[in-house]
């Protein structure tokens, strides 16, 4: 499996942010947080790429594993597929530079986008 909630803490650890924090800077609840903290579930696409935001990293820093082999297995294919495009890994990534309360900006602008649609 992957231990997208041990890379999550240790992401915490290097940082000034606890899980409440990032909780709401990713929109995540948080006793889902929790779960996917726990290994006892895990995130969604949209939450894998809010919660890396938050955290100012790549999405694929959180699905990183040191047992490549078994990781095609365990991603979902959708995330495999949206990591390829590098159209938007280089969003990604320059979303991941923005500071904090900007990257939350976008954020909800995405949010209000994607519920009208």
């Amino acid at each position: 499996m992957v231990p997208i909630g041990e890379n999550i803490l240790k992401l915490l650890e290097k940082s000034d942010m606890d899980a409440p924090t990032l909780s709401r800077y990713a929109h995540v609840g948080p006793r889902r947080l929790q779960r996917i903290l726990n290994q006892e579930r895990l995130p969604s696409v949209s939450e894998i790429e809010r919660i890396a935001a938050a955290l100012g990293v790549s999405p694929s820093v959180l699905v990183e594993t040191d047992d490549p082999p078994n990781v095609a297995k365990e991603i979902d294919p959708q995330l495999v597929e949206l990591l390829e495009k590098p159209k938007l890994a280089a969003a990604l990534w320059y979303l991941s530079e923005l500071p904090t309360e900007d990257r939350y900006a976008v954020f909800n602008v995405i949010e209000r986008f994607a519920a009208m649609a």
